[in-house]
């Protein structure tokens, strides 16, 4: 599966991703970070397992690469906040792709999210 049909559906659902981040910038003005998620596209497309990660399995489809300057920013590879955490990874469980050619198909996807300045 190409990264762009990947990153195309992850944005789409970036709204909402969103959502869960500024629920915790309400318990935290400061909170910034990456989230970077594991899953799995399964045969039909849906997504099997989901999890943060904190490091790229070898193998992986990273379709989203990190700035030097961004990853300058991320010194601490754990997202402060673990309820955002969980609330973006429920979301990446939820996701549905085309079925992948030549079978299942793992994928880490890093999401930055810091305040708007």
């Amino acid at each position: 599966m190409p990264p762009e049909v990947i990153q195309n559906i992850v944005r789409a659902n970036f709204g909402v991703m969103r959502k869960c981040y500024e629920e915790g910038l309400g318990r935290d003005p400061t909170l910034k970070g990456k989230i970077a998620t594991k899953f799995v596209i399964a045969l039909d497309g849906t997504v099997s397992t989901a999890a943060e990660v904190h490091d790229s399995p070898p193998g992986a489809v990273a379709p989203n690469r990190l700035a030097e300057s961004v990853k300058e920013e991320l010194d601490d590879p754990r997202f402060p906040d673990p309820t955002v955490t969980e609330c973006v990874v429920s979301i990446f469980k939820e996701l549905r792709f085309p079925r992948p050619q030549g079978g299942i198909l793992t994928v880490v996807y890093p999401i930055i999210f810091k305040p708007e300045e």
